[in-house]
């Protein structure tokens, strides 16, 4: 399974965090017996350090986005955000770049028509800014 596929299947753990108020444990634990989703460690600590730093993820987001609040934004973008803002974040070894253009592969794939760009600009500036 290559990384952008696992990536994805973040997405689609952190996606189900909006519908219910669900520990991402149990999220990750109905994926592999319901959906007999294949769900490596890689998958589960990107997934587990989402749901573990989502306050501060959501903030970053949140001073960003400075055109919707998070309550306003499309639940794919939001999902999509929340894994490339944790790999900016957190993840050493993932460069920006590399979130960034994962990000809007994944939104283009799962979002609206236009989401990508604003996903984009977005995750662009929390870059630089983290660069400063």
């Amino acid at each position: 399974m290559t990384k952008g596929e696992k990536r994805e299947i973040v997405f689609n753990l952190i996606f189900e965090l909006k519908f219910g108020g669900r520990e991402m444990t149990d999220i990750i634990n109905d994926a592999k017996e319901a959906r007999d989703e294949r769900v490596g460690k890689y998958v589960e600590n990107t997934a587990t350090g989402v749901y573990e730093n989502l306050p501060k993820i959501d903030e970053v987001i949140s001073q960003f986005s400075e055109k919707r609040s998070l309550k306003r934004l499309p639940s794919v973008s939001l999902a999509v955000m929340r894994l490339a803002v944790y790999e900016i974040m957190f993840c050493d070894d993932v460069p920006d770049s590399v979130a960034i253009s994962e990000a809007v592969r994944i939104a283009k794939k799962y979002g609206d028509d236009h989401d990508y760009s604003y996903i984009n600009g977005v995750l662009g500036a929390i870059s630089r800014s983290k660069e400063k």
